[in-house]
């Protein structure tokens, strides 16, 4: 009865840890182009701040989800 929810909790748990390694490889090409003069410092800084935020959440979500539905 309890290896659904408790599928569901590691699905997502799953699916939040990819989300954050996408996070973190635009933030390395987002500095790779920074670095190479490809982008302009406003545009990077805008974007690094979004990038940070969407980053910041989720890393905030994580141990919620680690911790729930732990016997």
């Amino acid at each position: 009865m309890l290896k659904e929810p408790i599928k569901m909790k590691n699905e997502r748990h799953g699916l939040k840890l990819k989300e954050l390694q996408e996070i973190n490889n635009k933030i390395y090409k987002l500095e790779e182009r920074m670095i190479n003069d490809e982008i302009e410092t406003s545009t990077y800084n805008t974007w690094f701040k979004k990038l940070q935020l969407e980053k910041r959440l989720v890393e905030r979500l994580l141990p919620r989800l680690e911790n729930l539905f732990r016997l």
